[in-house]
């Protein structure tokens, strides 16, 4: 890849909307958005490096109580783009049951806004 980033990254869940909202600590200036299969908007800056993603019905997606995504331990979000194809791979590391559970999500989508080739890491600290 041309380009790596590996950002340090901040959440908020919201229980009524039942969304996950996780987006870099640093300042950025919102450029566009990619819908990354149903209910997940990845966003971009101005540079095309990715910033934050919001997942819509989370509970329902990652298949586990608002209580987890409230308490959420660690994720770690990879997002890779090149020529053809954004793709995202996470695992969310979240309360179940007295104990940690690895939830994995992964989605992709056509590269139509041509983005330049880039591996960016969204870590939770």
């Amino acid at each position: 890849m041309e380009r790596e980033h590996k950002m340090m990254v901040k959440n908020s869940y919201d229980p009524v909307m039942d969304s996950l909202y996780i987006r870099t600590v640093n300042a950025y200036k919102y450029a566009e958005s990619v819908e990354l299969g149903v209910n997940m908007i990845l966003d971009f800056d101005e540079n095309k490096i990715p910033v934050a993603l919001e997942i819509l019905d989370a509970s329902k997606i990652l298949n586990v109580k608002p209580f987890s995504l409230k308490n959420l331990k660690k994720y770690n979000i990879q997002i890779l783009v090149d020529e053809k194809a954004i793709t995202l791979r996470a695992k969310f590391l979240m309360p179940l049951h007295n104990k940690g559970e690895e939830k994995p999500l992964s989605a992709e989508t056509a590269n139509d806004l041509k983005i330049p080739q880039i591996e960016a890491n969204l870590a939770s600290a």
